[in-house]
């Protein structure tokens, strides 16, 4: 659905960028009960070169706030989840239209997958620090995936009204998250629940 699929995009990016602001430079703490030190994990495949550079790539940073900032405009949801104060982070909440989405990914996702897929092969992944080459193989992972799943061939594979993820456990979800932080969530709130009848329709 497209919600979910803006969420997890979203979710994937906002907590990347938890890392770059310092969690990723910890150093492993030793195991309470063994007193053994957990070995770094490795973040790239043994088949890629391990090279990375040792500072973060300015302009990756930029690619990934301004994937962050246009998945949020294009989604209210996404948006109202992930921010308090969008503006602050330079995202227009003009620009987000109030509804549910829809089952399908519309034009206007697809041609912000593509052209996020496009950029994100223009970066050199040797020139990108560990973090950002992970958030570069989930990236690339993802787009790989998308162009598969939104394959207008299987459209018909997957039954969406099931018992482990359906339209109506959908609507539990985003009704239930929704925050009402300040009087003006309100009105977005009522809008969201009148689109109930098309989103379900269009199910």
């Amino acid at each position: 659905m497209k919600q979910l699929t803006l969420h997890h995009t979203a979710a994937w990016l906002l907590a990347a960028s938890l890392l770059f602001s310092g969690c990723a430079g910890r150093t492993p703490q030793a195991d309470p009960d063994t007193g053994d030190t957990p070995h770094k994990q490795e973040t790239v495949d043994s088949t890629e070169s391990t090279a990375a550079a040792a500072h973060p790539d300015p302009d990756f940073t930029a690619y990934t706030e301004d994937y962050v900032r246009q998945t949020c405009e294009n989604s209210y949801l996404v948006l109202h989840h992930y921010f308090e104060d969008p503006e602050s982070f330079g995202i227009d909440p003009a620009k987000a239209e109030v509804t549910l989405g829809s089952i399908l990914p519309d034009e206007e996702d697809m041609e912000l997958e593509d052209e996020m897929a496009e950029r994100l092969q223009s970066f050199d992944r040797a020139d990108l620090d560990l973090t950002q080459q992970v958030i570069y193989d989930s990236l690339s992972f993802q787009f790989d995936v998308a162009d598969q799943v939104y394959d207008t061939r299987y459209n018909c594979l997957d039954q969406i009204w099931n018992a482990y993820n359906n339209p109506a456990d959908s609507l539990v979800q985003t009704f239930s998250e929704y925050e009402l932080r300040k009087e003006a969530d309100i009105a977005p709130l009522i809008t969201l629940l009148e689109d109930t009848p098309r989103f379900v329709d269009d199910c």
